[in-house]
């Protein structure tokens, strides 16, 4: 099966469906007590040299403090990243801890983000954010990374700014903006249609 289905769903034809029974994988290591991430170290094993993968993040907001003491608008910075494999099989799952920083102010979100304070707490699974940007780095690096709606995804990274000069980045709201009018097609609407 190829990585992407044709394009004929946006084309007015229909797909057929397949038959794909959901595969759930259990993570290779033993959870952290109050954690919600998965796989907080790099499964580095299951991911196989240039195997596609894809990837998720959730954000926590960050200002920064002007020298003439103005903050700039809220900038995002990864606060859960997850990583899988062709398999569906997590390689990296974790919640990024970045340290106070003079000039630099916190923006806790709303829980419905997907990440909180107790998330970005190193007693509840969370990692130090320079080392969980290196493992993406890493990870991502001289492979295909499929993403959606990666707008923030690409500007997410902190530290390592340069995370995917080495990948080649797929943007399934991209490849599948005819699919809808405004051209911003959700997961549901790619899971439903394609």
């Amino acid at each position: 099966m190829a990585l992407f289905p044709s394009r004929r769903c946006c084309l007015g034809q229909s797909e057929p469906k397949r038959n794909m029974a959901p595969k759930t994988v259990p993570p290779t290591q033993t959870p952290t007590p109050n954690c919600r991430a998965t796989q907080t170290t790099p499964a580095w094993h299951l991911l196989q040299p240039g195997e596609t993968g894809a990837i998720d993040m959730e954000f926590q907001k960050y200002k920064i403090q002007h020298p003439d003491g103005t903050w700039s608008k809220e900038l995002p910075r990864i606060g859960r990243i997850s990583v899988t494999n062709t398999q569906h099989e997590p390689i990296l799952d974790v919640f990024a801890i970045f340290r106070n920083e003079t000039h630099i102010k916190k923006c806790p979100q709303p829980a419905r983000f997907g990440v909180t304070s107790k998330d970005l707490l190193l007693a509840h699974g969370g990692k130090d954010a320079r080392t969980v940007e290196r493992w993406a780095k890493t990870l991502l690096a001289n492979r295909t990374v499929v993403l959606h709606g990666g707008k923030h995804d690409l500007q997410a990274f902190f530290y390592e700014q340069d995370a995917y000069t080495a990948s080649e980045v797929v943007d399934t709201q991209v490849l599948y903006s005819r699919c809808q009018e405004d051209g911003t097609p959700g997961l549901v609407t790619l899971a439903r249609d394609i």
